[in-house]
């Protein structure tokens, strides 16, 4: 067996150690990816559109600005149903002949 003979069979075996170990790799990297998104998803942290994180606190205060808004425009329908509630009963009771 020539010297050329067993440098290439050593240079075959660390090729295919070096492809086997990137493999090892690039599974671990997935591994690592997929429980940070657990991770991610578990303690409730979000992406926005400026790719900033929201944590959970951040994501309920937003939720409460929104619930906030909303009953101010409840509010607001509320008052709209009273005024007309009002004009109805002043057009029944002036179709009924009791509005002065």
């Amino acid at each position: 067996m020539s010297i050329q003979n067993i440098m290439n069979v050593c240079f075959a075996i660390c090729i295919t150690l070096l492809i086997y170990q990137n493999n090892e790799l690039n599974k671990e990297i997935d591994s690592n990816q997929n429980m940070s998104n657990l991770i991610i998803d578990r303690i409730g942290m979000d992406i926005n559109a400026e790719g900033d994180f929201w944590t959970i606190n951040e994501r309920l205060a937003s939720y409460g600005v929104k619930v906030v808004e909303l009953g101010y425009e409840i509010d607001e329908v509320k008052t709209g149903l009273a005024i007309t509630k009002g004009d109805v009963d002043v057009l029944v009771a002036s179709a009924l002949g009791e509005y002065d």
